[in-house]
């Protein structure tokens, strides 16, 4: 097919690379959410995870004592960043606050694996199992493009074990909500 774009791009797949703005390193899952935005306005890519974050921080009534610590997450400059740019992680951190109210939706976090430890939120729940299972259901699909993922991630340099270390904190805003109340 003329003008048909890989997921991962080639030079991803045949060696080492530096990472760089906009290469994707996201499972191939991650395509049943960014497809439908190919079509759906392109604000609703902000105003959904925004808006079900904020909600569920409303539910979750932190504390006045959270609130600063909240506004630190707002205003850290990788937030921002994100926000911006329109990273996905605004969907992952919309999933954690879910998961801090509903366990279950906490696996979506695995739509950006190397913050899995926040996909842990629900583990005790029997739900957030069922979710699982229904997580690797819909990735089976996606067959071979696990292969081409494992090989962008593993030919991926500068990332390393702290890659998303700065987008804890935007993470930790719903749990704050959550624990703090």
């Amino acid at each position: 097919m003329a003008g048909r774009r890989p997921f991962y791009e080639p030079y991803q797949l045949s060696g080492p690379y530096p990472i760089q703005m906009g290469d994707v390193l996201y499972p191939p899952n991650g395509l049943l959410l960014s497809v439908p935005f190919t079509f759906l306005p392109a604000a609703l890519w902000w105003i959904i995870p925004l808006g079900i974050t904020a909600w569920a921080v409303w539910r979750m009534r932190p504390s006045p004592v959270a609130w600063p610590f909240i506004a630190l997450c707002l205003f850290w400059p990788a937030f921002v960043a994100r926000t911006v740019a329109g990273n996905p992680v605004m969907w992952v951190m919309a999933a954690v606050a879910l998961g801090c109210l509903y366990k279950w939706p906490s696996i979506f976090v695995l739509l950006k694996p190397s913050l899995f430890p926040f996909a842990l939120i629900g583990i005790r729940d029997r739900s957030w199992w069922i979710a699982l299972v229904a997580w690797a259901l819909i990735s089976l699909p996606f067959g071979l493009m696990w292969l081409d993922w494992t090989r962008a991630v593993t030919n991926s340099t500068g990332g390393g074990l702290l890659y998303s270390f700065q987008d804890i904190p935007i993470l930790l805003l719903p749990v704050i909500a959550a624990k703090m109340r």
